[in-house]
């Protein structure tokens, strides 16, 4: 058999044109290699940047609007705790209030980021800047839009010693430790109240009130009462149930006292700080529900330090408490068991004490400020850009938290503030506590108050409204609206397309069954009682929208509106809560 030999070449040459084609290949593999390890590099830093600016942003803008150097600083400082510190390795950081809007922080992170196979190409690094955007909505302010809050108008029954009725301004020149000359309250016959330049201050129909810690919950407060029920159901803490009545003496009440930006010598008064039992349609309506047990009214001053969500000490600094304050000594206010007979008030016995007001000489003790201006600090300044001061209102003795479980009443009061250069702005702190009489005279009679500011950057969102305990208005029938504020001056318009849910807050056994779970509406109003009261015991919590082209007219304050039906007098005590629906501090979008 014969063999024929072939040729080799032709598989050598297509050996070597694979050799070609996978060194072409490998050329391109690793050059997408690189480029993906580059890019995916940038990508995870680019990353680490947004999240740097972000929790910037977040940060310092809860230090707006009053103070944007520490916003700024707060916002450098972050950003460092995340690897990016400003003016080192290249590192930009810019911190700045919108012009828009001066509750939100622009934050810009300009940061180097290094290359691996880029540097072949003369790249050795590419600057990766981010932007996050953040808003701080601040607590809803409440009740009113003055430099004063809680002046219901008259001082109901007002009289002397000898038991007549005062005439105006007959408060004048009685001895006051802290306060001299014009500032008083009003008194039967009286227009108005005054202020300490004589101008009148505007009555709106309801003094702050507080109950005390031994009160139950269904008298028309949710926080301070220790009680369900005085037979020993406790009213659950806050951060266990917040959708029920609950006991937090600690966070509220709380009032802003404003001081506008240059204002400087800002003092704070309280009217009728001591606790006098009256009868609930005198003076600020000082009674007892039961017993005659001794009230303590405590009164804390704090500088919030622009930490307005954060009542802790520090950040927020202690500047006055009546509990160490005052020409008297500690604890001004104190288990006070006094009444004023002259105005309604029990009997004297039991240890009580008389507490009427003297026209003359003293008591020289806090019995002195009954239906009268008290200072509680003086001093505030404004600053450069406005300060949020924080007064806090508390049955609790701080010391001695548990000795007021055995009082079982209620304490009324008022608070104006002063200073030089501008006028102080006095307000709820996102919550509030009134007592109000309400009445009718055969026929219907409405109340109008005001509930909420509300800012025009919220146009589009919607405001979310808490009653406690409304409609306890027997013997009249009643029901609620709320009003947003029209471009016409001194026009109100009730919305007509709130809804509502209703829900029990507490086990006592006067607490109607209210569970509302599915929202009702759109309505325009809300029956609270019929005369009997609905939602006694209950939280209605009322949904508005804010519309899209909202201006906040009028300054943005919003009214909510009682109309009553019937023959009569009733005295209602609510509780109020209002915010924007949302997280308050957030990122944006540009």
């Amino acid at each position: 058999m014969k063999f024929i030999a072939r040729s080799r070449e032709p598989r050598d040459r297509s050996r070597g044109q694979v050799l070609v084609l996978f060194a072409g290949a490998a050329l391109v593999l690793f050059a997408m290699m690189a480029v993906v390890i580059d890019v995916s590099w940038l990508w995870v830093n680019t990353l680490k940047v947004q999240r740097a600016a972000d929790a910037a942003a977040l940060a310092g803008v809860v230090w707006l609007p009053g103070d944007k150097t520490t916003a700024g600083s707060t916002a450098r400082m972050e950003a460092a705790k995340n690897g990016y510190t400003d003016l080192s390795g290249g590192v930009t950081i810019t911190a700045v209030p919108a012009t828009s809007n001066n509750r939100r922080l622009n934050v810009s992170v300009s940061a180097p980021v290094g290359t691996f196979f880029m540097k072949a190409i003369g790249i050795s690094q590419v600057t990766v800047t981010r932007d996050a955007h953040a808003e701080f909505v601040l607590p809803v302010p409440m009740g009113s839009p003055e430099n004063y809050y809680g002046v219901f108008g008259l001082v109901r029954g007002l009289t002397t010693t000898a038991g007549t009725a005062s005439a105006p301004g007959a408060q004048t020149n009685l001895p006051d430790a802290n306060l001299k000359g014009p500032l008083t309250a009003c008194v039967s016959g009286a227009a108005n109240c005054f202020q300490a330049d004589g101008s009148a201050l505007n009555p709106r129909g309801f003094w702050a009130t507080m109950n005390t810690e031994g009160a139950e919950n269904v008298n028309g407060d949710a926080h301070q009462p220790y009680y369900d029920t005085r037979t020993g159901k406790v009213s659950p803490p806050c951060a266990t149930d917040s959708t029920r009545a609950c006991y937090d003496p600690l966070n509220y009440y709380n009032y802003a006292i404003e001081m506008p930006p240059g204002s400087t010598n800002g003092s704070v008064y309280i009217y009728d700080p001591v606790f006098c039992a009256v009868a609930n349609n005198k003076g600020t309506g000082d009674r007892w529900f039961s017993g005659t047990a001794g009230v303590s009214t405590v009164f804390e001053l704090y500088n919030t330090n622009n930490q307005i969500y954060n009542n802790n000490v520090p950040p927020q600094t202690l500047l006055a408490t009546s509990q160490t304050a005052g020409a008297l000594g500690t604890a001004l206010f104190n288990r006070i068991s006094a009444s004023d007979t002259t105005m309604g008030g029990p009997a004297l016995g039991s240890g009580m004490s008389q507490c009427r007001t003297l026209t003359t000489g003293s008591y020289s003790d806090s019995r002195d400020y009954h239906n009268k201006w008290w200072r509680l600090y003086s001093g505030l300044t404004g600053g450069a850009e406005g300060t949020i001061y924080r007064l806090h209102t508390t049955t609790t003795e701080p010391a001695f938290p548990a000795q007021q479980k055995g009082t079982d009443g209620e304490s009324s009061f008022a608070v104006y503030a002063a200073a030089t250069g501008g006028t102080p702005r006095v307000y709820g702190l996102g919550a509030m506590q009134m007592f109000t009489p309400l009445s009718a005279s055969g026929g219907t009679t409405a109340s109008e108050f005001y509930l909420a500011q509300i800012d025009r950057e919220h146009a589009g969102k919607s405001v979310e409204i808490m009653l406690w305990d409304p409609g306890d208005t027997n013997p009249l029938s009643a029901y609620v609206q709320i009003e947003r504020p029209s471009t016409t001056t001194g026009v109100w318009t009730p919305a007509t397309d709130m809804s509502y849910t209703a829900i029990k807050g507490t086990n006592d056994s006067d607490a109607v069954n209210c569970n509302v779970t599915t929202p009702i509406g759109p309505v325009s109003q809300i029956t609270t009682a019929t005369p009997t009261s609905k939602f006694n015991g209950c939280w209605v919590t009322i949904n508005v929208p804010i519309p899209s082209g909202y201006t906040a007219p009028q300054d943005g304050w919003w009214k909510i509106k009682y109309t009553m039906n019937g023959t009569g007098t009733s005295n209602d005590v609510t509780t109020w809560k209002v915010a924007i629906r949302g997280n308050p501090v957030h990122l944006t979008l540009p």
